[in-house]
Formats: structure tokens, sequence, C-alpha cells
């Protein structure tokens, strides 16, 4: 088992740790096929930049979703549709496919999901 131990303020957010963990582990030639984390780590961005950047799988608990839709089981929610992030393509609850990708944009926060 690899360990990294990063020490940051208690005001800084879990998910700004990881990418500097990878990094450091990446430069000691040390990085994981699988890291697991807790909740604080997760997130779509995140799973994705690891995977993206350092070819290393993400696993642990997503956020909860907090939308009206979910919580009153109305309509279509976003754990309705399918993310397909190799190919860039969202497929809806009817099996309609996007027609284009966009973002994360420059304006968005780190944590914003594409």
């Amino acid at each position: 088992m690899i360990t990294d131990v990063a020490t940051t303020s208690a005001a800084t957010n879990d998910g700004q740790a990881r990418p500097g963990i990878h990094t450091r582990l990446a430069r000691r030639e040390l990085l994981p096929d699988e890291h697991l984390v807790d909740g604080g780590y997760t997130s779509l961005v995140h799973l994705e930049r690891a995977a993206r950047e350092h070819q290393v799988t993400v696993g642990g608990p997503l956020p909860g979703n907090p939308t009206r839709q979910h919580r009153k089981n109305e309509g279509c929610d976003r754990d309705d549709f399918h993310i397909d992030f190799d190919r860039r393509q969202v497929t809806c609850p009817n099996g309609q496919v996007s027609a284009s990708w966009h973002g994360p944009y420059p304006t968005s926060s780190s944590t914003a999901d594409p």
C-alpha cells in the first residue's frame, strides 16, 4: 500500500488537495491504478481529471443529488442521463444523444462539472 500524506488548512476543500497528491505520486513513479478516497475527493470533475491527467481510476462515494426533480421524484434529473466522457456524449432517458459537448469553460470554477 502506498501512502501519501498531505496536510492543508482546515479551510481547504479536500477536492483541492487531490490533484497535488497525484502529481507528487507521479513524480515518485508511485501512481496507483486505482485510488480509493472518501466523499470529499469525489465529483465527476475529479474522476475525469484523474483519469485524463494521470490514468488513475478514482473510486469513492459521489455527492448526493440536490435537485428538486430528484427530491420530489418528478421529471428527469441528472441521474437519469448517461454521460460518456470518452465519447463526449450525453444520452437522455428517451435515448436521444447530445449533438455537442461544452465546458467546463475557462471561467468555470475548478470543480465545475463538464
